[in-house]
């Protein structure tokens, strides 16, 4: 009997490494040649590069600049707060996926808006992992005078949050800020949270008036409360 000829073995295709969402070809920075070496800094490039074009289109065009502006201003934390450090980098990206994924649980009338920087420590370890994260919520289409007023004045409130957040240098900090947002909204009434580090104050924002009706007196956080990554 004539025996079978053997079937052929089929190489296996070797696996292909995850890609992060640039042209590593085209990879100039430090950190741009990390995530084309590091496959899991890659995959977490492609998530923040996939919120951030979810982002980008659920904005109106007239406040995508803004959004942007808080893309840069991340990109620049990250590069001067991890260094060359893929692990840290890795876990940066992370934070600012969740801070963009967290804002699309929001309604689309409410824009939200995070800006990020590091401290003035002195390059060096210490420096690692640290800076503030500020987060402020806004109308994205106001359409009276009271809703620009209120706009305004979260903007104002976020830069007097920052203010009085001082972030000093430690090892393997996380991030910590500030942030205004928005607890509630209706017709007649918005509450507004301004937090701090420590601290929290709620005001009831009249849209109509165009001004607070009620502002709490400022009120301990816990821990778990804190803005912290």
């Amino acid at each position: 009997m004539a025996s079978k000829a053997a079937a052929p073995i089929m190489a296996e295709a070797p696996p292909v490494s995850p890609k992060p969402s640039f042209d590593c070809a085209k990879a100039k920075a430090s950190v741009e040649r990390l995530a084309c070496e590091s496959p899991t800094l890659a995959v977490a490039d492609q998530r923040m590069a996939q919120s951030y074009r979810t982002q980008m289109e659920r904005f109106p065009a007239s406040q995508r600049s803004r959004l942007l502006e808080g893309q840069r201003s991340f990109l620049n934390y990250a590069r001067t707060a991890c260094a060359d450090d893929p692990v840290c980098l890795e876990w940066a990206y992370d934070q600012r996926t969740a801070d963009l994924d967290t804002s699309f649980a929001k309604a689309p009338a409410i824009l939200t808006l995070t800006r990020y920087a590091t401290s003035a420590a002195p390059d060096g370890p210490m420096l690692r992992r640290t800076g503030r994260r500020l987060l402020l919520d806004q109308l994205a289409d106001p359409a009276t005078p009271g809703e620009r007023a209120l706009n305004a004045m979260m903007a104002q409130w976020l830069a007097e949050a920052d203010a009085a957040s001082p972030v000093a240098p430690s090892l393997g900090g996380g991030i910590e800020g500030a942030a205004v947002e928005f607890r509630s909204i209706s017709e007649s009434r918005i509450v507004v949270a301004i937090q701090g580090p420590t601290v929290q104050r709620l005001i009831d924002w009249s849209p109509k008036l165009g001004r607070p009706l009620e502002v709490s007196d400022e009120k301990p956080l816990s821990a778990g409360d804190l803005i912290d990554g």
